[in-house]
């Protein structure tokens, strides 16, 4: 192997290349990776996960994904409830929210 097939290797752990820090050295935390990329793909990687237990973890762990989600609160929330839900238990979160609006006296059309 060369230096820069040492340094390629060495820039992995657990199977994620890391960004470079300013200094030129490789960061250790696969978070600092996730905290660099553009607003757009970390609403798309959160829209993407499985369940609300995985997103609720996520966006704990960096205030950086905390903000993108909060930007996007209701799309990343619609898509993931879409993906750990099936479509009966949609219709019937769907009826009960609009249960709840006539109850509260809501006569904004859901």
């Amino acid at each position: 192997m060369n230096a820069a097939t040492d340094d390629l290797s060495g820039a992995c752990l657990n199977g994620l290349v890391q960004l470079s820090e300013p200094s030129g050295a490789i960061s250790s935390s696969p978070m600092a990776s996730l905290d660099g990329l553009p607003v757009e793909l970390k609403v798309t990687i959160l829209a993407s996960l499985q369940d609300i237990p995985t997103l609720k973890a996520l966006v704990k762990s960096s205030p950086s994904l905390r903000q993108s989600y909060l930007g996007q609160r209701q799309l990343i929330l619609s898509a993931v409830l879409s993906t750990e839900m099936t479509p009966s238990v949609l219709l019937e979160a769907r009826f009960v929210f609009r249960a709840e609006k006539i109850q509260l006296g809501d006569s904004e059309e859901a």
